[in-house]
């Protein structure tokens, strides 16, 4: 190279180690990306033995046609949010399903759809897999389960209670599973202005099956 023509080159940056990079925030995926898993059982009861010492259901006031009920198994099952966020759903289709979380653990609706909740905890299961012993003996004639939403408790499922929760997601017309989301633990009431897309699709696949069930609304009107 000619003496002329040398350059010097360009300087590297430095890395500086206490600077954090730009906080990135990815869109949104399409909705159709998002899987919901769903487990498939029984619609009706298939006539199973009830639980030994009574069962955890207990019937207590009325709803309308169109109110599902979503109840939960427990103390700090997730219910309200989960009613939240089907409501937000059920709403952007007039003239539909309303949502109506019974007032304790456990109580249900002398007749009407229930959508019954559950952490993937120990409790949950212990709890879940009671409730559905319970539907399954036919002692609550009428109840129309559509079925249960297990709500995650941690970032990451529990291998120890995997089996049991495969077993007792059959027992049941249909079982959701709804993911983690840490926001949601941040606040006392979290903020359903941007659901997950991954819980809004939970909630359009409860809602899609409560039609099927003939419930309105239209399941083809839920899933746009």
């Amino acid at each position: 190279m000619s003496r002329g023509s040398s350059k010097t080159p360009p300087a590297q940056p430095v890395h500086n180690p206490f600077k954090s990079a730009p906080i990135v925030v990815p869109g949104p995926d399409p909705i159709d990306d998002v899987v919901v898993p769903v487990v498939r059982g029984p619609v009706l009861p298939p006539g199973a033995p009830a639980p030994a010492g009574g069962g955890v259901l207990r019937i207590q006031g009325e709803v309308g046609p169109s109110t599902v009920s979503v109840v939960a198994l427990h103390g700090g099952a997730g219910s309200s949010t989960l009613t939240r966020v089907l409501a937000k759903v059920a709403n952007s289709n007039p003239g539909g399903l309303t949502m109506s979380e019974t007032p304790a653990p456990g109580v249900i609706p002398r007749v009407g759809p229930v959508v019954l909740v559950a952490r993937t905890s120990g409790i949950g299961l212990d709890r879940a897999h009671a409730a559905a012993r319970e539907w399954g003996s036919g002692a609550l004639p009428g109840l129309a389960l559509l079925g249960l939403v297990f709500v995650a408790d941690g970032p990451k499922p529990v291998a120890e209670l995997a089996p049991g929760m495969k077993r007792v997601a059959r027992m049941y017309p249909r079982t959701w599973f709804m993911p983690w989301v840490p926001a949601w633990h941040l606040v006392p009431t979290p903020s359903l202005d941007r659901p997950p897309r991954a819980t809004t699709k939970v909630a359009r696949n409860v809602l899609t099956w409560a039609a099927e069930r003939g419930l309105e609304p239209n399941p083809k009107e839920i899933n746009r």
